[in-house]
This record gives C-alpha cells, sequence and structure tokens, in this order.
C-alpha cells in the first residue's frame, strides 16, 4: 500500500471534507485531518459529509499543532488550549510557519524515536502513524 499526502485548500471543515472526494485519483481510502476547534453544528455536517462521502476523518484536539505540541512535551496537556496559542506556540519553539509544508522538516524534529515512545500514548498520533504505515 502507498499513502499520498495532499495538501488541504483550507476552508470549513465540510468544505474539506468535500475537495477531498473531489481530489482526482483512485484511492482505496481517502482520510481528512481535522483540527475540531470549530463550532459543534460545523463539525457535525463534517463528520455527516464524510459518513456519506465514505470520507475518514482524524480529528485533532483543539488543532493539529496541540498534538504535535504533546508529542514534543508528554507532561504538558495541550487540548485545553486556543488552536491559535498552540500554532503561535509550535512555530515559536519548533518550526517556523514558512518550514511547515516540507515534509522533511518533520523529520528534524520528530525522531523515530520521540514518535515510538509517544505513539502508545497519543491515540491521534498513533492513529496517524499506522495510516501513514498502512496499518487500518
Amino acid at each position: 500500500m502507498s499513502v499520498t499526502i495532499r495538501n488541504g485548500k483550507g476552508g470549513n471543515p465540510r468544505s474539506i471534507i468535500i475537495n477531498a472526494v473531489n481530489e482526482p485519483g483512485d484511492f482505496e481510502r481517502r482520510i481528512v485531518i481535522l483540527d475540531n476547534d470549530k463550532g459543534k453544528q460545523e463539525m457535525k455536517q463534517a463528520r455527516d459529509e464524510a459518513k456519506m462521502s465514505g470520507v475518514e476523518i482524524l480529528e485533532n484536539s483543539p488543532c493539529l499543532e496541540a498534538t504535535l505540541l504533546a508529542t514534543l512535551r508528554p507532561k504538558q496537556d495541550f487540548s485545553t488550549k486556543e488552536s491559535a496559542w498552540c500554532k503561535r506556540e509550535f512555530e515559536s519553539n519548533y518550526m517556523d510557519k514558512k518550514k511547515r509544508t516540507g515534509l522533511e522538516e518533520y523529520n528534524e524534529v520528530f525522531s523515530k524515536q520521540i514518535l515510538d515512545h509517544q505513539k502508545n500514548t497519543i491515540p491521534e498520533l498513533k492513529t496517524l502513524i499506522n495510516l501513514m504505515q498502512g496499518i487500518k
């Protein structure tokens, strides 16, 4: 199994699901990573759209940066922080915003040792690693 990663086009959660559905390609699975810091109704619409379209969602609370920070700082809880704070904290301490789309940059910050150690304590991280490895 091979994994193809596409950068999203942004927008609201439902439109991100729709964009994933409309992405050209014969994919066995379509999986979207979403921040769940949006309103309840907005997230419900995205979940409903995903279910109808057969798209799987990996949600981060409140955002991907919170999961990344929790991976690097295991003794801290970031799930109650604001998304904007998590983004600033991650970008000012670990990876400049301009480098965020370069996958090779993540190799420098997240060693295999860190990921292997943390994946059993952070469910979102374990799911993400399993997805990258083609494990359902």
